[in-house]
């Protein structure tokens, strides 16, 4: 009896094969579908008449460098092989900058440029003495996801860098600041 149910050669599928036409297409990643070519590949190479003479003499291994033959290196292959690399420079550390307000030197302050805001710690407004702040609403989220309140904004305030003079607004913080970096530049 089991002979008799199992009348399929062995090897064979239970049923049918059925042609997905999905599988004949390779889609790649940008979503264009790949374009497949039936051209043998020496008919390709005759398409290529400059490289055809060349790339055949090295599949037939008859191409070799003959004695006083000059072949041409790329900057990078010549800089690696006679060992010219640049040395490699330790981390220069953050962007700062030499800033006067007024007649104050403040110091090198931290220029980062993510940051679109200038900020003074409260301490260093009140050295320079610059008035009173005028209140504002902005709450600033630091990288660490936390919210911090400002005393205030202080608006044009002359600020010195070199022979040049801005005009600067500052968020004032009350934080302790850095006392090589007192203020960041935004």
């Amino acid at each position: 009896m089991a002979n008799n149910q199992n009348t399929r050669p062995a090897g064979a599928l239970p049923s049918d094969i059925e042609k997905n036409p999905q599988v004949n297409a390779v889609t790649l990643r940008n979503g264009r579908e790949l374009i497949h070519s039936n051209i043998p590949l020496v008919d390709m190479l005759y398409e290529v008449p400059k490289y055809v003479k060349y790339i055949k003499d090295i599949a037939a291994n008859k191409r070799r460098l003959t004695e006083f033959e000059t072949v041409a290196l790329s900057e990078e292959c010549t800089s690696r092989i006679q060992h010219k690399l640049p040395q490699k420079l330790k981390d220069p550390g953050s962007f700062t900058i030499p800033v006067r307000i007024g007649e104050f030197y403040v110091g090198r302050d931290l220029c980062d440029l993510g940051a679109s805001i200038n900020v003074m710690s409260l301490s260093v407004f009140k050295q320079l003495g610059l008035g009173s702040p005028r209140p504002t609403t902005v709450m600033l989220q630091l990288a660490y996801r936390s919210y911090v309140y400002p005393e205030g904004v202080i608006e044009d305030v002359l600020l010195q860098i070199g022979k040049f003079i801005f005009h600067v607004d500052f968020i004032i913080l009350d934080y302790m600041a850095d006392e090589l970096v007192p203020i960041i530049l935004g």
